[in-house]
């Protein structure tokens, strides 16, 4: 909560030195409306969180499908998986 409050009094300082809502957010890296809660001291408790790393497991069965080939006609392949693109450019020539 100190933080917040540090941050709420300097939004405000900068607020009336001439700065506008969409200033200051963007400096702070906060959304206008959590900027709005904040001075208006209205905004929760901060919430506990955990950051944990993610498995490596779970990683190793997702395939990503944002592969797009397009070819020197002009055809498109979008959602492809690596090997599929590799695949598809080798039957190609």
């Amino acid at each position: 909560m100190e933080l917040r409050r540090e941050v709420s009094a300097a939004a405000s300082q900068a607020l009336s030195s001439g700065w506008t809502r969409i200033q200051v957010s963007e400096v702070l890296g906060i959304s206008q409306p959590t900027l709005a809660r904040w001075l208006e001291g209205s905004d929760g408790p901060w919430r506990a969180v955990s950051v944990v790393p993610e498995r490596e497991e779970a990683r190793a069965d997702e395939v990503q499908r944002d592969v797009r080939v397009v070819s020197p006609s002009g055809w498109v392949i979008e959602g492809l998986d690596l090997a599929s693109a590799v695949d598809i450019v080798a039957s190609q020539k």
